[in-house]
């Protein structure tokens, strides 16, 4: 509803919508994580399997079946709650952790009001679907490992929690932000990209000096090199071959429509000569700073491919080879 209609629901709304009170929804998501974190629990501390000798399994077998058939005849069978818990199948402890992310997610949008953040986009689409899945079905769900445009988002979205809530839900917000392995290191990461997609390669390149570089790192970078080298093509009115064009495009994804071009608040703002004026600048500028991240020989083929064309239809290079 809040993603519908922008806000949290009203009273009415909620009565009608959900079945309870607006002033009960935080109650409720509240009990819902406990009963999610008493599940998880069950399952972590499950007892080891008593090893029992087979002759005495089998004479227990026995006497069980006997029990049964004398109270079938004489009365309706009394399960005990506890017996009746023992008999279903263990629940998937990782499944049951994608509900208690979604349904602390759903709390602080709800406490905080954050407006145009669906949570859907916190999730891949396995994700996603692993939701509607039996908890003890074991879909396989990323949890954390991700794509990076599903990170940006989460991080998104806790900034805005940090932003808008209080001690209490920064508090709940730096939980998830753990759960998702939202390090300092991958935020860095995830602020120097964005500073290049928007073409701030001077802040970019001092953001990326202070994360632990490594070879997802040196991909993220490749995709919004391939990006500027599309956008380079078009300012420069030329084509490139099927296969270079097909490269770049299946590289760059949605990069492609991201990278930009700095535009600064003024004339006067100091980054304007800080940073690249032309795709062909911003083109060296990147595959320059790509080039510093460490990363294997296998992270480094796509920056030496795109090396290679950009030196053929443009003349530029940030590698002699």
């Amino acid at each position: 509803m809040i993603e519908k209609t922008g806000r949290r629901p009203k009273d009415k709304e909620s009565r009608k919508e959900i079945g309870m009170s607006e002033m009960r929804l935080e109650e409720f998501l509240v009990e819902c994580e406990k009963f999610l974190e008493i599940l998880m629990v069950s399952v972590r501390d499950m007892p080891a399997p008593i090893d029992f000798q087979q002759d005495l399994l089998v004479e227990m077998a026995y006497s069980s079946f006997a029990s049964h058939l004398h109270q079938s005849k004489s009365a309706p069978r009394q399960d005990q709650l506890s017996t009746l818990a023992a008999r279903q199948p263990l629940v998937n402890f990782h499944l049951v952790l994608h509900h208690q992310h979604l349904a602390l997610a759903v709390r602080l949008q709800l406490i905080t009001g954050i407006r145009f953040h669906p949570l859907r986009n916190l999730f891949c689409v396995t994700g996603n679907r692993a939701f509607f899945a039996p908890l003890d079905s074991h879909p396989l769900i990323p949890l954390d490992r991700v794509d990076d445009s599903i990170l940006e988002k989460r991080h998104a979205f806790l900034v805005k929690v940090a932003e808008q809530g209080s001690m209490e839900e920064r508090k709940l917000a730096r939980n998830l932000e753990t759960e998702w392995k939202l390090t300092v290191n991958e935020i860095s990461f995830m602020q120097a990209l964005a500073s290049f997609r928007h073409g701030n390669d001077h802040q970019g390149s001092l953001e990326l000096a202070s994360c632990v570089r490594d070879d997802r790192s040196a991909v993220a970078l490749a995709r919004v090199l391939a990006g500027r080298l599309i956008q380079l093509a078009n300012e420069a009115n030329k084509r490139y071959s099927t296969a270079h064009s097909q490269y770049l495009c299946g590289l760059a994804g949605e990069e492609a429509a991201r990278v930009e071009l700095y535009e600064g608040c003024s004339e006067d703002d100091p980054l304007i000569q800080s940073n690249p004026k032309t795709w062909k600048e911003a083109v060296t500028s990147l595959g320059r700073a790509g080039n510093s991240v460490p990363q294997s020989a296998q992270a480094a083929i796509p920056f030496v491919r795109m090396n290679d064309i950009a030196k053929l239809y443009f003349g530029a290079q940030w590698v002699n080879n």
